[in-house]
């Protein structure tokens, strides 16, 4: 072999032991591309209840679930939880997240569990309020009668933080019980009557009606300190807690069942969110959050019977304590709004009426109790 062959060969072999420039095997991986999905956790608490919940979020997406649950690789967008019932417990409200690509959104909520009886009270404060709803008051109902005008509370009174409920029924006036904490519906004003006497009697009071006879033939005893019905003023200063807004969180925005309306949906149940339960609309008391003097359900899940008869110039009462109570025959006043009714009749100064001896599946009532 020549000398130059020789010296080609060797310079072959030497450059091919010589690593390529940019072709190093310390080179850095090419980056990894930015995150196209989030995770979302679900959390209910406490964790032995196993609480069922419905995750709505952008694109169609929906998931049912128990308990706790991480969900990955979800496309981002707005995620709603909804929490379901259960028996016993307050249901807590739902909330929307907003998911971002390579973050996570984490629903957390604690249900409360409501005392089986659901006797329990809530002392409210003497005090003035402006009755009735502006005239610019979305979803107000004319003919009505809802004349914004100033009463005075005189005198403190405790209220049922619940409506009575069949359970609460049950231990006082007996029978059976087929859904404890669901409110006890199918009573007159007349039945609310006689439940109000014999919770009297049970605390060893002094009954506040005289029941002369048929035909909503009831004597109201004003002095007694036993339980009875709310007059119409005393039932919405405590429904509106301190609030000037046609719901006791927030203004209306939505008067009918659809879109939800915010501020009620947090508060009540009507006919937006009661769903499809038996009877329709009515679920277990405490569902929602309470007013600010913890009150719940005083908009929507079932109308209230209160004391007065009906009368729609109720702002020609007396501005102190006023009452319009003349017992007998005749509309006497239901307030609060149902699961079945709209938002508009579900505000603080919606007014209702129907006759003393009619029941309804979406009637119910709480007791006050004066304190002098």
């Amino acid at each position: 072999m020549k000398k130059s062959q020789i010296s080609l060969a060797i310079f072959l072999i030497v450059l091919s032991l010589v690593p390529l420039s940019g072709c190093k095997d310390d080179d850095p991986a090419a980056p990894a591309p930015p995150p196209q999905t989030g995770t979302v956790v679900i959390n209910p608490s406490p964790d032995a209840l196993d609480a069922p919940w419905e995750l709505v979020g952008s694109v169609g997406y929906n998931e049912d679930g128990t308990g706790d649950m991480t969900l990955v690789k979800l496309d981002p967008g707005d995620y709603t939880v909804t929490w379901g019932d259960i028996t016993d417990w307050v249901t807590p409200v739902g909330e929307t997240k907003a998911l971002t690509a390579g973050a996570t959104a984490t629903f957390t909520c604690n249900y409360t569990e409501i005392p089986v009886s659901s006797g329990d009270f809530v002392f409210i404060p003497p005090g003035s309020f402006l009755m009735g709803s502006p005239v610019d008051e979305p979803g107000r109902q004319s003919g009505s009668g809802e004349i914004q005008h100033l009463v005075t509370i005189s005198h403190g009174f405790f209220i049922l933080k619940y409506e009575v409920t069949q359970q609460y029924w049950a231990d006082i006036m007996g029978g059976e019980v087929q859904h404890g904490l669901r409110a006890k519906t199918l009573v007159s004003w007349d039945d609310a009557v006689e439940f109000c006497n014999a919770l009297s009697a049970e605390a060893g009071l002094a009954a506040a009606y005289t029941i002369n006879g048929p035909d909503g033939d009831v004597t109201w005893n004003s002095d007694a300190d036993g339980y009875r019905l709310p007059t119409e003023a005393e039932w919405e200063y405590a429904c509106r807690a301190g609030s000037t807004t046609a719901f006791c969180n927030g203004p209306i925005v939505n008067v009918a069942c659809l879109p939800l309306d915010p501020s009620l949906h947090e508060v009540g149940w009507y006919c937006g969110n009661s769903g499809l339960s038996v009877p329709i609309g009515i679920k277990d008391v405490g569902g929602k959050s309470p007013n600010a003097w913890g009150l719940f359900d005083m908009h929507g899940n079932v109308r209230e019977w209160v004391l007065d008869n009906f009368l729609s110039n109720y702002e020609t009462f007396p501005e102190v304590d006023p009452v319009y109570y003349v017992g007998g025959p005749g509309g006497r006043v239901l307030r609060g709004g149902d699961g079945g009714e709209i938002a508009s009749h579900c505000r603080s100064a919606a007014r209702s009426a129907e006759y003393h001896y009619y029941e309804s599946s979406l009637f119910g009532f709480r007791p006050v109790r004066t304190v002098r």
